[in-house]
């Protein structure tokens, strides 16, 4: 079983059920030295290693090979899966893997930050009607 750690549109479980049938068991979860972005004229974010900085996010466990399959096959060629550790709620260090921007795409993130809670109320139901 895998354990990931996601920061943008999988936070979503309208999403995940989408993708994988299921709600995940998760916990909130902060990722240090890493910093989120919104990507130039998309409804998603990318984080990239960022010294100092940290992203708030959901730490997902329990995801079999398939289900981590039909999400690497979400995200796309512009991220890679990379062994990360996070801090979990409860001051528990766990490695995880994260989806992080490759550094040949960093032209395409902009300098604003990303908002869940917009995504959520401008943008999450067009985004599951295309996917």
């Amino acid at each position: 079983m895998n354990s990931l750690f996601v920061y943008g549109t999988l936070l979503n479980d309208e999403i995940m059920s989408e993708l994988i049938g299921r709600t995940v068991k998760n916990s909130s979860a902060t990722l240090f030295d890493y910093k989120c972005f919104a990507v130039a004229d998309q409804s998603y974010p990318a984080i990239r290693p960022s010294q100092g900085s940290k992203v708030a996010g959901l730490l997902l466990t329990g995801l079999s090979n398939q289900e981590m399959q039909a999400l690497d096959d979400y995200e796309g060629d512009q991220y890679r899966l990379e062994l990360v550790t996070v801090k979990t709620i409860s001051n528990h260090i766990e490695p995880c893997w994260a989806y992080v921007f490759k550094p040949e795409y960093y032209h395409q993130l902009s300098r604003s930050s990303w908002s869940n809670d917009e995504f959520r109320s401008d943008q999450l139901r067009a985004f599951i009607a295309q996917s």
